[in-house]
């Protein structure tokens, strides 16, 4: 008689993140931004934000028909132990201590305390590594290198039952280089976006690079003038 092997199951809890970057050109970044100045500190009720900066969700009205440089795409990425050990706090109900037990909380963008930060960088060169802790490895973190940004105000949001949407808008100042890779970051106290991650966070210590992703070919070279939009739906399951 013969006996059928059972295949195999795989337990675990699967990230995975789709991401979309929104290109708006220089010439309709000038133009929301003369408009953001006539507007002043007025809030956008339908969209529920207060318009101090540019948004992405505030550009996507503005031009309906779509970014004028276009769109680039990325799928998938792997997190590094700062991250999984971040997790596993949470999970457990760990204290947060030093960078662990931070979590993404929801909503908190545009500058306030606790807001997740998008972080894009051009070493696309490094091989990925769980031991790393910021972008850039090879050329070392700074303004031509690396740029940390603060979730959108409203940002990020949750799909019940396991979806998490990130957002971040790249003013025409921020990060103009090749985005060649690309994390999630949490931290404790208000975020104050800029190049060097460790000194993103009011609360000396807190930063936690959560992944570290490269894309296949890059996302793009963002020119000086234009205001990209970095969007994630990263799923659980």
């Amino acid at each position: 008689m013969s006996v059928l092997a059972r295949p195999c199951s795989h337990e675990g809890i699967r990230w995975r993140p789709t991401v979309t970057v929104e290109k708006y050109s220089v010439d309709q970044t000038a133009w929301a931004e003369r408009r953001l100045a006539r507007i002043g500190t007025a809030f956008i009720a339908h969209l529920g934000i207060g318009v101090g900066c540019l948004h992405g969700s505030w550009l996507r009205e503005l031009f309906p028909g779509g970014p004028e440089d276009g769109y680039a795409h990325d799928e998938g990425n792997s997190m590094v132990n700062g991250g999984l050990t971040n997790v596993i706090n949470l999970l457990t109900g760990a204290a947060p201590s030093g960078a662990a037990g931070r979590p993404l909380s929801l909503a908190t963008g545009g500058s306030a305390a606790g807001s997740p930060c998008v972080g894009v960088g051009t070493d696309g060169a490094t091989a990925f590594n769980a031991s790393q802790a910021h972008l850039a490895n090879a050329s070392g973190e700074g303004s031509a290198n690396s740029w940390y940004q603060s979730m959108d105000a409203t940002f990020p949001t949750l799909t019940t039952p396991a979806t998490i949407n990130g957002q971040s808008t790249f003013a025409a100042g921020a990060a103009n280089f090749s985005w060649l890779e690309w994390c999630w970051v949490a931290g404790a106290g208000v975020p104050t976006s800029g190049a060097v991650l460790a000194s993103v966070y009011a609360t000396a210590g807190s930063a936690c690079m959560m992944n570290r992703k490269i894309p296949a070919g890059g996302l793009g070279t963002k020119m000086s003038g234009a205001a990209w939009v970095f969007a994630t739906t990263t799923v659980f399951s």
